[in-house]
């Protein structure tokens, strides 16, 4: 079997495993998520300058605040 069969089949294979699945969370999970990571970051780090992490948690922050409606996200980057 070529390489673009190999492929095929696994698409395919995968595809009927996955077929009346529910592989997606519902939004009140996610939402619940959300705040449980951003609440644990908060409470655990500071605001000082940590690099890529800190780039990484305030693009999830704000991504946050919008999604959840939460204004102290916001407040605690400019604090």
């Amino acid at each position: 079997m070529n390489a673009a069969g190999c492929i095929s089949f696994f698409l395919i294979s995968t595809a009927v495993v996955l077929r009346g699945q529910n592989t997606w969370p519902d939004a009140g999970s996610v939402a619940e998520a959300m705040s449980r990571a951003n609440n644990y970051w908060s409470a655990n780090n500071s605001l000082g300058d940590s690099g890529w992490a800190r780039s990484a948690y305030f693009t999830g922050n704000q991504r946050a605040a919008w999604v959840l409606v939460n204004r102290s996200y916001v407040n605690r980057v400019f604090a």
